[in-house]
């Protein structure tokens, strides 16, 4: 899937009556500037106290920190900000007083760009400081590294490291930090992890001081060729993701651009890190372009060269009119298009003053084009597919009140309203392609999407998928579950006395495909807090300094949990070439053939040895070696807390 948010309407001439915080609040929708397809955010500025803060700076910040909009708030704190729609997703506002010391930010998922109603309330508050010092594997400091600091999956900050290898940031209290990330060529790359566990909402507060250690690289290029075997210069080219070896879990870097292709059609990335859990897809983000196939970097094949072949987009072009045939201006539309790749098309405009919108879409996908927006509805233009740089016009959309497709969610045994929880609705069209929208409940569980006619499906709370047909009428549907799909679990880790421990927590659902299993760790005191989904499921606590571990099963309406660790079983081997030569780096994983299967991932060391120092007796796992060029597997029954010395693994 290729989405990243940004954003995209706006704009009004402001008043005096919106100067007052009464005012402002009671504004009942968000002019737009149809020759602009813009929108108006209005907002509040204050400090802690409550006290309207003037001449406030707001910044609306693209995913990748490049800032698309600004202003200043005016008498009562009051702000009017321009902001462009191109986007399913809002930009995130940064928001900082006249001395810049106070400041908030103001995430692009608080508003939604969709609907008319949205007015900001922002509270600055001082800002926090760490310092983060950068080291080489010798734990020497190391200067003109790249730092940066990840916020809600977009890019807040960057420095280079100075000569002490310190990088100092200065960012808002507020800000729900993910990652933050230093790289330099010849040294490596390493990221400090704002969770104690994943996937989660929950961010922690980011330490006054971040050590991060650039300990081994190896060499990627990737070379961009269009599809006549030309290079492309100038695409920007990122590691998406990259997982390392004893991390909670991955940084995501895709919302950033670390690497543009030259004039030979070259990025190049001599940081990649040795000690890698996982491959690494390369990302290739252009205007002009689309990647069918991500390059993808195997790790353990040190000095790749890898290939991306891009095909240029086309156009779609159309006007949207009313019911009396005058032009619709300020119109929302979603394309989305389905091929033979992973990588699909999904795409947001407006239709300008004269009605006409335009839309880049990739080639050779199946696409659905829709209105979405909130008070008009059209048929979908289905059935699109176009090959590299094609131009399809007239494209048109006659606009009706359409059909509601709503209803209320509910939970628990009193019946009470499902409140900010996602309803799916997913039109079918042609040669399976897709159009998805979303709606999220409201205060009183209610759900709505307002839609042209056509073959829908629909999955609220209890995810199963619903079809239903939109002719001529509204429909209503309605839904209830025991409980939330989503909730908190918590607890403490000990060992049999009572001790706390610092343990690693994986978990996994029972009878429940397609919920992805989470990682935790609890603290110094034994305790943990995580997000999870509320299904039963098997939970596996390792602690290895202590070669302590337990499974254990937990229920759906499980929220505390004790965790008493017992003494652990350990499986070591190692890993050879044919000659006998010890092979480091290579990725080995555990896997439970258990109810749901728990895997554990660590790597060679520099004499090929490997270890799993913590795992529960009475469990049977597959301990798979994985180079690029071959794949072992051995099994092992463990029956009692002892050390299983496995045969060499040999690679062909």
């Amino acid at each position: 899937m290729n989405w990243r948010p940004s954003l995209r309407i706006l704009s009004v001439c402001w008043s005096l009556a919106f100067l007052s915080l009464n005012t402002i609040g009671s504004a009942q929708e968000a002019e737009r500037d149809p020759a602009q397809a813009t929108v108006s955010l209005r907002g509040i500025v204050t400090d802690e106290q409550g006290t309207a803060i003037v001449g406030a700076t707001v910044e609306a910040m693209r995913y990748d920190g490049a800032v698309t909009s600004q202003t200043k708030s005016i008498e009562g704190g009051a702000f009017l900000l321009r902001l462009p729609l191109d986007s399913y997703q809002g930009n995130s506002l940064l928001i900082f007083d006249q001395s810049r010391r106070l400041a908030s930010i103001v995430s692009g998922s608080a508003y939604n760009v969709a609907e008319a109603k949205n007015v900001i309330r922002a509270v600055l508050k001082p800002l926090r400081k760490t310092t983060v010092t950068v080291v080489d594997r010798t734990g020497k400091p190391l200067a003109d590294a790249s730092v940066r600091m990840y916020a809600e999956y977009g890019k807040l900050l960057e420095s280079p490291s100075n000569a002490m290898g310190q990088a100092m940031f200065e960012f808002p209290a507020d800000a729900k930090v993910d990652w933050i990330v230093a790289f330099k060529a010849g040294h490596g790359f390493d990221y400090y992890e704002n969770y104690d566990s994943f996937p989660t909402q929950i961010r922690l507060d980011v330490p006054t001081e971040v050590n991060l250690k650039l300990d081994g690289f190896t060499s990627v290029k990737v070379k961009v060729l269009d599809t006549k075997n030309r290079p492309v210069a100038d695409v920007a080219v990122t590691p998406w993701i990259i997982k390392k070896a004893g991390k909670v879990s991955y940084a995501n870097l895709s919302a950033d651009q670390l690497g543009k292709t030259d004039a030979n059609g070259i990025a190049t990335f001599d940081w990649i890190p040795t000690d890698l859990e996982r491959g690494i897809t390369f990302s290739i983000s252009d205007q002009r372009f689309h990647c069918p196939a991500a390059p993808y970097f195997l790790p353990n094949t040190p000095n790749t060269d890898l290939e991306a072949i891009v095909w240029k987009l086309c156009t779609v072009r159309g006007k949207v009119l009313h019911e009396d045939g005058t032009p619709a201006a300020g119109i929302r539309l979603q394309g989305e298009g389905r091929g033979a790749t992973n990588d699909y098309y999904r795409g947001h405009t407006s239709t300008k003053s004269d009605g006409t919108f335009e839309l880049q879409i990739y080639p050779d996908q199946d696409t659905i084009i829709a209105i979405t927006d909130e008070k008009f509805a059209a048929a979908s233009a289905t059935g699109i597919k176009l090959k590299e740089e094609a131009v399809l016009e007239n494209v048109d959309f006659h606009l009706s009140r359409g059909f509601l497709v709503a209803g209320s969610l509910t939970q628990g045994p009193k019946n009470s309203p499902a409140a900010k929880q996602t309803a799916t609705l997913i039109q079918q069209g042609p040669n399976g392609s897709q159009l998805v929208r979303w709606s999220e409940s409201d205060k009183n569980g209610k759900y709505r999407f307002r839609v042209g006619p056509g073959d829908y499906q629909l999955r609220l709370l209890d995810d199963k998928m619903l079809s239903i047909t939109v002719k001529d009428k509204d429909l209503e549907f309605d839904a209830h579950i025991d409980r939330l799909p989503r909730g908190t679990l918590s607890g403490k880790v000990t060992d049999s006395a009572g001790k706390p421990l610092k343990a690693e927590i994986y978990g996994e659902s029972i009878g429940a495909a397609g919920h992805a299993g989470l990682v935790f760790k609890s603290t110094e005191d034994g305790t943990f807090v995580t997000e999870r989904w509320n299904d039963k499921m098997q939970l596996l606590a390792i602690d290895v300094v202590n070669r302590l571990a337990i499974v254990v099963n937990i229920e759906a309406e499980t929220e505390t949990l004790a965790l008493e660790l017992e003494p652990a079983a350990s499986i070591s081997g190692i890993v050879k070439d044919e000659n006998g030569k010890p092979l480091k780096n290579v990725a080995v994983n555990a896997s439970s053939n258990a109810v749901r299967r728990i895997q554990l991932t660590t790597q060679t060391d520099e004499a090929g040895k490997f270890s799993f120092p913590a795992l529960p007796p009475e469990m049977n796992w597959r301990v798979t070696m994985s180079t690029a060029g071959d794949s072992q597997s051995k099994e092992v029954d463990i029956q009692e807390a002892k050390e299983y010395q496995l045969e060499d693994f040999v690679t062909k």
